[in-house]
């Protein structure tokens, strides 16, 4: 009885030998997987805290946006720039967090991005809070997020600085443009002035000239004139005579 039960409890102990061997294969694998897991979240938390102190580290603004301008995720720098909290910002529309502001150029920077623009780069001027004038040089790329959906990421800068120089240097430059006009006019004037001058003084002198030559020519004939009675005549009267017209 007990031999024929023998082969019957062998084959169940195979079985069940079997049987924990894949459950504990299937637990190492769970654990496995697990730890791995894990371990991949610990990766991509640690990429995310490294890209979330570079995104708030960098001294430019940093923005993502949908093609409707909705307000995804932005660094610090660009809520200091707008007055708002970052955590504000998130799930704002860009007309919203630009109300008083430029709608026509947000307007179109959209409209554009949605028609079918890959990148678009330009500059953005608005008045930020407080009433300061800033100007913005941005470049934004339409990508895919890991769901599908279409997406702006991009940069901006804040170039106030650069562009009222700019503009302050293009004042200067005509500014000097217009000293220098009015120095070629009045170098046109000095030399006027010179040839008008010396021709006065060709002028006068040759007016001096011709009295000089009129009054010598007077006072030569009236000499002559006198020697000549002086010959026919002389004496004292003669004398005197030419000692009047010396």
């Amino acid at each position: 009885m007990i031999e024929g039960w023998w082969p019957i409890l062998a084959t169940s102990f195979g079985f069940l030998a079997l049987a924990v061997g894949l459950i504990s294969s299937y637990v190492f694998l769970s654990r496995s997987r697990v730890g791995a897991r894990r371990e991949k979240a610990e990766i991509i938390r640690e990429s995310e805290r490294r890209y979330g102190t570079l995104f708030n580290a960098v001294s430019d603004i940093v923005y993502v946006h949908d093609l409707d301008g909705k307000v995804l995720d932005v660094n610090r720098r660009g809520s200091e720039l707008l007055g708002v909290a970052p955590n504000a910002l998130e799930g704002k529309n860009m007309l919203d967090l630009l109300a008083g502001r430029p709608h026509k150029a947000v307007m179109a920077y959209l409209k554009a991005l949605s028609t079918g623009r890959k990148e678009l780069s330009g500059l953005f001027p608005f008045s930020a809070p407080g009433g300061r004038r800033v100007v913005l040089e941005f470049r934004s790329a339409v990508s895919a997020g890991s769901d599908g959906t279409l997406r702006v990421q991009g940069i901006a800068r804040d170039v106030t600085q650069q562009k009222d120089f700019e503009r302050a240097l293009r004042h200067r430059e005509r500014q000097l443009g217009r000293l220098l006009e009015r120095a070629e006019q009045m170098q046109g004037n000095l030399r006027e002035l010179s040839r008008e001058l010396l021709r006065v003084q060709e002028d006068e002198r040759r007016k001096i000239g011709r009295e000089l030559h009129d009054e010598i020519g007077q006072l030569l004939a009236a000499i002559t004139i006198d020697l000549q009675l002086m010959k026919k005549s002389p004496g004292a009267q003669a004398e005197a005579d030419l000692s009047r017209h010396i």
